[in-house]
């Protein structure tokens, strides 16, 4: 009886197979913000794209915020961001911007130190891990940086190069829809210009 036991015991554990469900990379740390892209999405019909009327100059500095300057210049509108007048958690400077989520490896919960400025009113919770697709891919997930000063909730989207337990070297964000009117000399409304933009941190 003893022998017979102790057969299927065996068979018991021959028979498991280890199933672990893939984690999300730490963003645990100090990130420096590298480089951004904006993309242009639609006009606010939905139908007229834009992408052929309008060139981005980039410069050292981006902000998730409207284009609320705006100029003429030899019949073009010029559009521009108030960088002094967009809260520190949605402006960014090429080179000089840090980012460090002051938590434990693997948190969903991070204080947000801001180039060493600690600021306990400005939060960042990421509430949806990452998951496989059905193709084995891994989806993005959110991002929500709260500031409770002025009660903006930022929701981006987020992916970095590592999945699972590997140290991620580089984190891309990707900020919700911007919106800004156009307005014409006459000051009459033209339409509206969508763009998003992505955000680029490194670390070492």
């Amino acid at each position: 009886m003893k022998k017979l036991f102790l057969i299927l015991i065996s068979s018991l554990f021959l028979g498991c197979e280890k199933f672990e469900l893939p984690s999300e990379p730490s963003v645990a740390g100090k990130w420096y913000f590298d480089d951004y892209r904006i993309t242009v999405v639609r006009s606010i019909n939905g139908e007229t794209r834009l992408e052929d009327n309008i060139t981005v100059i980039k410069t050292d500095t981006i902000c998730i915020n409207n284009f609320g300057q705006q100029s003429f210049v030899s019949g073009n509108i010029l559009m521009k961001q108030n960088y002094n007048l967009t809260s520190v958690d949605r402006r960014f400077i090429r080179g000089v911007t840090t980012w460090d989520f002051d938590g434990p490896s693997q948190s969903t919960y991070f204080p947000l130190i801001i180039n060493n400025d600690f600021n306990n009113d400005i939060d960042v919770k990421i509430p949806r891990p990452y998951l496989p697709n059905k193709y084995g891919d891994y989806i993005q997930t959110e991002m929500r940086v709260t500031n409770y000063v002025n009660g903006n909730v930022t929701n981006f989207t987020f992916t970095t190069d590592k999945f699972g337990a590997g140290y991620s070297r580089v984190m891309t964000l990707t900020s919700p829809y911007i919106s800004t009117d156009l307005y014409l000399s006459s000051g009459q409304r033209e339409k509206a210009l969508t763009v998003f933009v992505t955000l680029i941190f490194k670390r070492n």
